[in-house]
């Protein structure tokens, strides 16, 4: 299992669309990929859960067999949204 502190508060709260690219480019992988926070673990596979985060400390997790591809992509994800912000 991958686990890192992600910082994305400025992103949040999460748009439909933010929401949706992310769920995209988790779902091209067989892992379980979370993002946990004190409120709980949403899953970064859900559109839904995305929009519900709130800001405060998350991280994310990846667990599976491309756990190592599916955490790096997603973290390169969520950098370059906040630099397009």
């Amino acid at each position: 299992m991958r686990e890192t502190p992600i910082s994305i508060i400025p992103l949040l709260p999460f748009n439909r669309q933010q929401a949706l690219r992310i769920v995209s480019k988790a779902d091209k992988f067989r892992s379980q990929c979370l993002i946990k926070s004190k409120d709980g673990v949403i899953n970064a596979k859900s559109v839904l859960g995305l929009m519900s985060l709130r800001p405060g400390e998350h991280r994310l997790s990846c667990n599976g067999a491309d756990e190592e591809q599916a955490h790096e992509t997603l973290l390169e994800l969520l950098s370059d949204m906040i630099s397009e912000k």
